[in-house]
């Protein structure tokens, strides 16, 4: 189920360098010189991101994970259920590395344990953080890896929005909640909220879940959570969509307020 759902350099006269014959960056053949500039940008704006995704994962997750083995940490975990069925979490990583990774069999048998079946992912990150920006030494759970490690009939929400922000609209984080609603209270089974390090967008999510059928104020279900996961770190933006979405669906439910 998805929701979603120029500058070139110029010569003396202005015109643009590539439409001069120079030939340190030519234009290729039926290319403009705005539509190169903007693939430049693109690319940039990809290998930019691919950097801050690998370097904040590796600058959040592995210090969590050795200072546990070390017993420095004792409260890091790559998901904690928030409630019975709630789960937030980090992007899982399918392939093993050591003591780490094969997260998504080590969730299967900790909900099996708990006589629990997963019914619901709910990804709050964007595809290509979880193709890890086609850096394939390490795989990380997609649509595909959930339904064939832990559950074929996973219902499978895409929630995309850029890391840090809050960039998604609040009916389609409505739409989302409903869905976690479904899952828990209807079909009685587990939800599992990530994004890439469960601290910030699922943080968010989890939120607005809690606040609109959590039947918690803002300040309570943010206490739940952060005790419950110590790690989360939402942005500015986050909290005060979170805190906008609670007030927002509490007037929608009671006209007078």
């Amino acid at each position: 189920m998805s929701l979603h759902h120029r500058d070139m350099e110029e010569h003396g006269d202005g015109t643009p360098l590539c439409d001069q014959g120079v030939s340190a960056m030519p234009c290729p053949a039926g290319q403009s010189s705005d539509s190169l500039t903007d693939t430049l940008q693109e690319s940039l704006s990809s290998v930019s991101k691919a950097i801050y995704f690998w370097g904040s994962l590796t600058a959040t997750v592995l210090p969590g994970y050795f200072g546990q083995k070390m017993g420095i940490v004792n409260d890091f975990h790559h998901w904690n259920f928030i409630t019975d069925n709630c789960v937030l979490g980090a992007l899982p990583v399918v392939t093993k590395v050591g003591e780490s990774g094969d997260h998504l069999v080590q969730l299967r048998e900790q909900l099996k344990a708990k006589s629990q079946v997963l019914g619901l992912v709910v990804a709050c990150m964007e595809e290509i953080e979880i193709r890890g920006f086609g850096i394939s030494m390490i795989q990380f759970a997609d649509e595909a890896a959930w339904r064939y490690y832990v559950n074929p009939l996973v219902e499978y929400v895409r929630l995309p929005m850029a890391d840090t922000t809050a960039d998604v609209s609040p009916k389609d984080v409505a739409q989302a909640v409903d869905c976690i609603h479904r899952c828990i209270s209807k079909r009685r089974q587990a939800a599992y909220i990530h994004c890439k390090a469960g601290k910030g967008r699922s943080w968010m999510v989890t939120m607005c879940y809690l606040t609109t059928y959590g039947g918690m104020t803002f300040e309570d279900a943010e206490k739940l959570v952060a005790a419950r996961r110590p790690q989360v770190n939402p942005s500015e933006s986050q909290r005060n969509f979170a805190m906008k979405f609670a007030t927002g669906e509490k007037r929608q439910r009671d006209p007078s307020q």
